[in-house]
């Protein structure tokens, strides 16, 4: 099925918001979960990678200027340790990342809205 980036965009925002409702108040507890949290929220970041690239292969100039580089690096590096090198997760990565990045990318998001 074809979605459009404005879609891919809804579902990043959509997913976004499950990280920040799984972590709560204290994202290092939740990375602490490897039985449940810790692999829920790695899942989402996976997630938001691939609409992401999505809307790369659609080209859509404008969706892709509601990431910054350093954004779009970080997710890239999160989905690959996550799938190809999950014992080598840096969880300060993850953090700053659910600290920094994407509140930043879901803000972008919504003002398109």
């Amino acid at each position: 099925m074809y979605k459009s980036s404005l879609e891919r965009l809804k579902e990043i925002s959509q997913k976004i918001s499950a990280i920040f409702e799984i972590c709560g108040d204290d994202i290092d507890a939740s990375l602490s979960d490897e039985m449940i949290i810790q692999p829920a929220i790695m899942m989402h970041f996976i997630s938001i990678y691939e609409l992401f690239r999505g809307i790369q292969e659609q080209n859509d100039i404008e969706a892709l200027s509601l990431f910054s580089k350093e954004e779009t690096q970080t997710l890239y590096r999160i989905r690959n340790i996550a799938l190809y090198e999950y014992e080598k997760i840096d969880f300060s990565m993850i953090k700053i990342a659910i600290e920094s990045h994407l509140p930043k990318i879901r803000q972008n998001i919504l003002m398109l809205n």
